[in-house]
C-alpha cells in the first residue's frame, strides 16, 4: 500500500521524485527488509535448535511477541488502547510464563525421554530461573495496573 502511494506521488509531480520522497522510499524499504529479518530470526530459533523445549519455546515465544509487537505498533500510531486489550496483552505474556515454567519442570522431572537437563544442566537451570522470575514480574506488574488502586499524589 505505501509502496502505491509513493507511486502515486511520484508520478503526480513532473519533476520526479524529490530527495523527501526518496527518503521516504528508502525508510519503507528499510521497514520491510527489517521485520522480514525478524520474522526468519524467530523461525531459526524455533526450527533450528530442535531440542525436547526449544520448539516450544520459541513458538510460545513469536506467538505472544507478535501480539505484543502488533499492539504496541498500534498505539505509536495515535491509537488509543481500551484498558481491556492492555489487560490482554499482559495476561498473554503472563500465561506465557506459566506455560514456561510448567514445560521447564516437565523437562526437569525424571521423564526418561527428555534428556535436557541431562545434556545442557546450566541451560536448564536458567531457564527455570528466567521463566519463574518473569512470572513474578508479571505477576506484580498485572497486580499493580489491574487490580489495586493506586493513591492519587497531591502537589
Amino acid at each position: 500500500m505505501d509502496i502505491l502511494i509513493f507511486s502515486f506521488t511520484y508520478f503526480r509531480f513532473s519533476h520526479g521524485p524529490t530527495p523527501i520522497h526518496c527518503f521516504c522510499f528508502f525508510l519503507l524499504l528499510l521497514s520491510f527488509l527489517l521485520s522480514f529479518v525478524f520474522c526468519c530470526r524467530w523461525a531459526t530459533i524455533t526450527v533450528a535448535s530442535l531440542n525436547s523445549t526449544n520448539p516450544f519455546f520459541g513458538a510460545m515465544n513469536l506467538c505472544v511477541h507478535s501480539v505484543m509487537y502488533t499492539w504496541y505498533a498500534a498505539t505509536r500510531t495515535g491509537w488509543k488502547s481500551p484498558k481491556w486489550m492492555m489487560m490482554g496483552v499482559t495476561l498473554i505474556q503472563l500465561f506465557q510464563m506459566v506455560a514456561g515454567c510448567y514445560i521447564v519442570l516437565v523437562a526437569q522431572s525424571d521423564n526418561e525421554s527428555c534428556v535436557w537437563t541431562k545434556n545442557d544442566p546450566i541451560g536448564s537451570k536458567a531457564a527455570t530461573w528466567m521463566y519463574f522470575s518473569y512470572l513474578v514480574l508479571f505477576g506484580k506488574l498485572f497486580l499493580d495496573n489491574y487490580c489495586t488502586t493506586r493513591k492519587k499524589k497531591k502537589n
